[in-house]
């Protein structure tokens, strides 16, 4: 962030990440989805992810109450 003072610069990891998601929404320019159709996807994507994660950690146990 070169706006702020040198005091309160720090490193934004979400920079990383920007080359790919250029690359993603620049890909999906010329389509037809919308970015309704891209945001549901990303949420889909992060539930299935949570579940994946509980899954890891719980080993099941919370989908059967056995």
């Amino acid at each position: 962030m070169s706006k702020l003072p040198e005091e309160y610069k720090f490193i934004d990891l979400s920079d990383c990440r920007r080359p790919i998601a250029r690359l993603i929404t620049n890909s999906l320019k010329k389509t037809s989805y919308m970015p309704i159709a891209v945001a549901r996807w990303f949420i889909i994507s992060g539930l299935i992810g949570v579940v994946y994660i509980l899954w890891v950690l719980f080993g099941g146990g919370f989908f059967f109450n056995v």
